[in-house]
């Protein structure tokens, strides 16, 4: 095999690679999306529940139809704040925080406070 060949051969395994690569990154990506969508669903869900009064039977089958805000903020079992479904600047966005404020993950990509 000569020089030319094994260049020609590792150039194309660099590219196969590289084609490998960005395909993990889109399904990477997908499946963040994904996970943010399921999260911020149950979030609303959370604060729909919280917000059908417990007074009676009667009342506790009611149904929000509606749940408005600016911000949904879930806390842990001490009260901090754990995850935020916020909008900025028109640009929705899921934060998780860790027990010490400090975020870990947050969508959309790219994304920081």
């Amino acid at each position: 095999m000569t020089t030319e060949e094994r260049l020609e051969r590792v150039e194309r395994e660099q590219a196969e690679t590289r084609a490998e690569l960005a395909r993990a990154k889109r399904r990477v990506r997908r499946v963040m999306v994904a996970g943010a969508v399921a999260l911020a669903s149950i979030v609303v869900l959370v604060a729909a529940w919280a917000c059908v009064p417990e007074a009676s039977a009667q009342a506790a089958a009611q149904v929000v139809a509606e749940v408005r805000a600016r911000r949904f903020l879930v806390v842990d079992e001490r009260g901090k704040p754990r995850a935020a479904l916020t909008v900025s600047r028109d640009v929705p966005g899921l934060t998780m925080l860790d027990e010490n404020g400090r975020i870990i993950w947050f969508a959309p990509p790219g994304r920081m406070r």
